[in-house]
């Protein structure tokens, strides 16, 4: 790919760049409408990830026949963010069940898992080596320790980071300088930081200029999503 101006945010609960492509969260019983983005942001290109979060488990009706009805959508090119959080107040079994649903989703549909995991990547390892699914995973958020990265590296899943970029003592910060750019998204999450805060912030720990680092992760999304 020719070196490239676009951003790309690849989880998000707003659109906060108006020159970003930007991954849009949808949980599974929100309503929405995936013809209209929701701002009118002239050049903006707004898709979406369908999921179960781990917290959202129970707390809409039909929950999974929603799910299957959003994940089919062309706009929607990820499946989650979904996966597993100690936090929770679901039992981890019944998040694992959920979760073994949208990997099966993925694989059916060929799209992505945005995956969230909080505390519990021994689980989330294991099911990436049983399911063997061909799909790509990726983390969204990490801010784990190095020992965990390289275990999901290991695997073949890749990294999102976010806001916990911007302290550069973070687990995220640390993780970042030593993974391979070509396992990395960035994303703003729920925040409302403008997406390119977080590539001076990537930039900056890799010692890359932002335009490279633009090209790179262009690069990665046409890699995996195949959209550019």
């Amino acid at each position: 790919m020719e070196q490239t101006d676009l951003l790309v945010n690849i989880h998000a609960h707003q659109v906060t760049n108006a020159q970003s492509i930007t991954v849009l969260n949808v949980y599974s019983g929100e309503e929405a409408d995936f013809g209209i983005p929701p701002e009118p942001f002239p050049g903006n290109t707004v898709f979406y990830s369908a999921g179960i979060h781990p917290w959202n488990i129970g707390k809409a009706e039909n929950q999974n026949l929603v799910l299957n009805r959003l994940a089919s959508h062309p706009k929607v090119i990820a499946i989650g963010e979904c996966g597993f959080d100690v936090n929770a107040q679901s039992p981890l079994s019944l998040q694992k069940n959920i979760f073994w649903q949208h990997i099966e989703l993925s694989e059916l549909l060929g799209k992505p898992l945005i995956i969230h995991c909080v505390r519990a990547f021994n689980e989330l390892i294991r099911i990436r080596k049983d399911s063997r699914s061909v799909q790509p995973w990726i983390i969204h958020g990490f801010n784990s320790n190095e020992t965990i990265a390289l275990q999901c590296l290991q695997h073949n899943m890749l990294f999102s980071f976010g806001k916990s970029l911007l302290n550069e003592n973070s687990n995220a910060a640390v993780v970042a300088r030593l993974m391979p750019e070509s396992s990395v998204f960035l994303e703003t999450d729920d925040t409302d930081l403008d997406i390119l805060l977080i590539y001076s912030a990537y930039s900056s720990l890799k010692e890359i200029p932002v335009n490279r680092l633009k090209t790179v992760i262009a690069e990665n999304f046409n890699k995996y999503f195949n959209i550019l």
